[in-house]
């Protein structure tokens, strides 16, 4: 499925041969209050991306959770090469930020690129 899109081990090897990328397993803090969390699903490494600030927790979910529309556990986008790890991804994402009442940040949505969890009906 995707094998055409999502064709990148060979790629990936290199670059980490190079020692250009660092592939992960997963939760890596990359920065302090940093964490990116591998959850595959959209793609086979897929990561979402954990900030717990002083001034607020927040989740990039990247293309987990694109846009708005896609903040339903049901909805999941046609490229999503494991439509069963997106939904456990999500589950984890809204888990974690009722947890520390946070907050969802898009990447494609174009009305609106930050929501609170408790404006989602999750």
């Amino acid at each position: 499925m995707n094998a055409a899109a999502y064709a990148f081990e060979h790629q990936l090897s290199l670059l980490e041969a190079q020692g250009r990328i660092k592939l992960i397993e997963d939760e890596v803090e990359i920065a302090p209050s940093v964490t990116c969390v591998k959850c595959g699903g959209h793609t086979v490494g897929s990561q979402f991306v954990q900030i717990d600030a002083e001034h607020g927790f927040f989740i990039y979910a990247g293309d987990i959770i694109a846009t708005k529309f896609h903040t339903s556990l049901a909805i999941t986008s046609a490229y999503d090469v494991c439509r069963a790890d997106t939904f456990k991804a999500k589950k984890d994402i809204y888990s974690r930020l009722k947890a520390k009442k946070g907050f969802l940040l898009l990447d494609h949505d174009t009305r609106i690129w930050e929501i609170p969890i408790t404006d989602l009906k999750v």
